[in-house]
């Protein structure tokens, strides 16, 4: 098998307020990618945000977090990386 990378992405403690609305979002999501060791990677996962009150997660949104990871292909460690949020 070729090298790979897992790749952990926690957003347990993601808090964020909306732009417009002020209102509070959290979420509590989890993922776990294994990936190919290449010299560039771009990593994109979903997790769920919900407002932070009581039953709020009733009313759950899908978010994307997209990562741009550089890597040292004979060490494995990272050189650069870079990432973005965006709600559907």
């Amino acid at each position: 098998m070729p090298p790979s990378v897992i790749f952990s992405f926690d957003s347990r403690s993601l808090s964020c307020v909306g732009q417009t609305s002020k209102i509070a979002y959290i979420n509590t999501g989890q993922a776990n990618l294994t990936r190919p060791l290449v010299a560039s990677d771009v990593v994109e996962t979903t997790f769920a945000y919900y407002q932070d009150v009581a039953g709020g997660y009733l009313k759950a949104r899908t978010a994307v977090a997209t990562l741009n990871v550089s890597y040292d292909t004979t060490t494995g460690a990272i050189t650069a990386a870079s990432g973005t949020i965006k709600a559907f």
